[in-house]
């Protein structure tokens, strides 16, 4: 599936909603789930801030693969509209912050308030693999996917 068709999509999708579901998997192969607050760039790579003690990011620290999910509200079927991924995350080299935290600031409001808090954590790194969306709105089940960044 071309590429062309499914960035306006993922963009769109990724300015509207503010939290994904992210995955990940312990030391004994069992899965995990979070949410976190995330903000997109234009390539899609996904970032999200955690403190390094945190299950997922101690997770990610050993096993970067991982998995999600990224959901618009919706009261209908017909309203189904999201994006499931599966990339490698890893934390972003602390000389990025001021880049990232420009768009995260950008897309939440909040985020300044809380600066000096996100300046002792750090910001992860989602680089997608693949992506897959669903939207109800074309038909029930409609669905792009493309192995990730496009070619």
């Amino acid at each position: 599936m071309s590429s062309e068709k499914l960035l306006p999509i993922l963009r769109g999708l990724f300015s509207r909603v503010s939290t994904m579901s992210l995955a990940t998997v312990d030391d004994h192969g069992g899965p995990h789930a979070c949410n976190v607050n995330y903000v997109a760039d234009d390539a899609c790579n996904l970032y999200f801030i955690s403190h390094p003690d945190s299950a997922h990011s101690v997770h990610i620290a050993a096993r970067p693969d991982v998995a999600g999910t990224v959901y618009a509200p919706f009261d209908k079927p017909s309203q189904i509209l999201g994006v499931q991924f599966r990339g490698v995350c890893e934390a972003t080299d602390p000389a990025d912050f001021d880049r990232i935290w420009a768009l995260y600031c950008g897309k939440f409001s909040y985020a300044p308030q809380l600066e000096e808090r996100a300046r002792a954590e750090r910001f992860y790194r989602v680089s997608p693999t693949w992506f897959r969306t669903i939207d109800n709105s074309v038909h029930f089940g409609f669905r792009l996917e493309s192995k990730w960044p496009p070619r």
